[in-house]
């Protein structure tokens, strides 16, 4: 979880949440579907407050909103680790 405290990192963090929220209202917003997947997929947490309540995890919950799969095993780069 990054702070919005946290400097650029932060800022840059809580203009995606807000992007994402309006995008979900069908408002104005910077985000789009794939923008919202490619965020998904790194694991990026569109409702901070959903890691402490115990939920479905965010991550499975915004793929759902966005009516984009998001696979469960991150793809592999290549190689192996062992």
């Amino acid at each position: 979880m990054v702070p919005q405290n946290a400097g650029r990192l932060g800022q840059w963090v809580h203009a995606q949440r807000v992007h994402y929220k309006k995008f979900k209202k069908g408002e104005q917003s910077q985000m789009t579907a794939e923008k919202a997947l490619k965020l998904s997929e790194i694991g990026f947490c569109f409702d901070a407050g959903d890691r402490f309540r115990g939920s479905r995890t965010s991550r499975q919950q915004d793929a759902e909103e966005v009516q984009v799969p998001i696979p469960e095993v991150p793809p592999t780069l290549g190689g192996s680790f062992y």
